[in-house]
This record gives structure tokens, C-alpha cells and sequence, in this order.
């Protein structure tokens, strides 16, 4: 199984903007939509990095807060991510661009 996370920000990072990142960082990317809900980032040469689900807006901070912790006090908006588990250092990387970029925070739901 892969490592989940969670982007909890103001806002939902756009496609042009995680594939912006995941090319800064990539040296180029691929992007594949899938049933026009799940999103997954490749590398040029087609190896799958990260995956990611359209953003939720966080109804009940105190429960996600209670949840996932004080990251979800500051955001309004949840992204689900999932890495694939031979690989998650470069899909990690690319999170963390995205979040800078949208000024969020990152939780780890992985339990690891």
C-alpha cells in the first residue's frame, strides 16, 4: 500500500499547478486523468509518482482537527494524495512544492 496524505489549504491547487511542480522538480511531467476524478502525476517517462482527488472543502474543522491534527485548523480545502510505495521520495517532493505554492500544510494519514 502506498503512503496516504492530505493538502489542507485555502485553496485548491489547480492542474497546471501540480504539474508545473512536478515538472520543476521531475525535469517534465505526465499528467493522466481518470474518470475526470483522479489525477495522477508521471514523470517523462510515464512512471506513476503521485496521485491526487479533486479537493473537499473541510465542513467540520474541529473534527478534521481532532482528526488529522492542528494542520487542519488553518485550511479550508482537503486534497487527498496517495504515493506509490515503491517510490514516495519524488512524489513527496512534488506535495511539498504544491503545498508552498498554495501555502498549506501536509498531513501523513499513513499511520506510519
Amino acid at each position: 500500500m502506498g503512503d496516504e496524505l492530505a493538502l489542507i489549504a485555502d485553496r485548491e491547487a489547480t492542474v497546471e499547478e501540480w504539474a508545473q511542480c512536478a515538472g520543476s522538480i521531475l525535469g517534465g511531467s505526465q499528467v493522466r486523468v481518470f474518470e475526470h476524478v483522479t489525477t495522477q502525476l508521471c514523470d517523462p517517462e510515464g512512471r506513476g509518482v503521485l496521485a491526487y482527488w479533486p479537493a473537499r472543502y473541510l465542513e467540520n474543522r474541529r473534527l478534521a482537527v481532532a482528526t488529522v491534527g492542528d494542520a487542519a485548523a488553518d485550511g479550508a480545502m482537503w486534497t487527498d494524495v496517495c504515493l506509490p510505495y515503491a517510490d514516495p521520495v519524488r512524489g513527496r517532493a512534488v506535495l511539498a512544492a504544491v503545498a508552498e505554492r498554495v501555502g498549506g500544510a501536509i498531513v501523513d494519514r499513513s499511520g506510519r
